[in-house]
């Protein structure tokens, strides 16, 4: 069996899913009687000794980890309310190189290696789409904080040393958690990592701001014009 604070979790993380997973009416049969056997088998562990507790325990852990591997799949997710971000972020960070909101074919099959203002074009519309992005997953940020509850705290806490979690990773990123950063130097790394990541950001709005300003120019005059030419008519 595993060290003891992994089986502390996974016990802890049974807990939590007998009492979040309301399947009494699902017909996820399977799911329901996992749940019904997890819960039997804490309350037998807990009122038990020795090498019988030991067998009961081992059974609950597995049991346990199977039930969350499909955790996905069930009627009701335990991370439910925060699905929909999941889903948008297969397609989403600003450190992404391929586009999102465009997407364009390589530089070697479209002949502009000489037309530098049609390259210099397509290098405003990258800065603009990456700008945008870091709008968006700011955004999420938000979206992350509000979609978190006790539940949530609670899954998050019992899981971070479970296999197969990467959406547990990725949750603890948007809500701003480490997660297995205890060493020094990973911990000093990773706050590198992040002062460079938010002066860059900054650099790439800062840019945007001075590019709105212009565009926003450029349309008032534009519309100036057209309201001018109307009353002239």
């Amino acid at each position: 069996m595993e060290n003891s604070e992994i089986e502390k979790q996974v016990i802890n993380l049974g807990k939590i899913l007998t009492k979040e997973l309301d399947l009494e009416s699902s017909s996820d049969t399977l799911s329901r009687w996992m749940v019904y056997y997890i819960s039997e088998k804490i309350k037998l562990a807990e009122n038990s000794n020795g090498l019988e507790k030991s067998n009961i325990e081992q059974e609950c852990y597995d049991t346990i980890l199977k039930l969350w591997k499909h955790r996905w799949t069930l009627r009701k997710q335990p991370l439910e309310n925060f699905a929909p971000i999941l889903n948008l972020l297969q397609e989403i960070t600003p450190e992404k190189e391929d586009p999102y909101f465009f997407r364009t074919v390589p530089e070697k099959d479209i002949n502009l290696t000489e037309k530098k203002s049609v390259k210099d074009s397509l290098n405003v519309i990258k800065n603009i789409d990456k700008t945008a992005r870091i709008w968006i997953d700011f955004i999420l940020k938000q979206a992350a904080l509000e979609a978190q509850d006790e539940a949530t705290k609670e899954l998050l806490q019992n899981t971070t040393d479970l296999p197969d979690i990467d959406d547990i990773k990725i949750i603890t990123i948007l809500l701003d958690k480490e997660i297995n950063t205890s060493e020094e130097n990973e911990d000093s790394t990773m706050k590198k990592y992040e002062i460079e990541k938010i002066k860059n950001r900054i650099e790439h709005l800062e840019k945007f701001t001075q590019f709105n300003e212009l565009m926003l120019n450029l349309y008032k005059k534009e519309l100036s014009r057209i309201q001018e030419d109307n009353t002239t008519k």
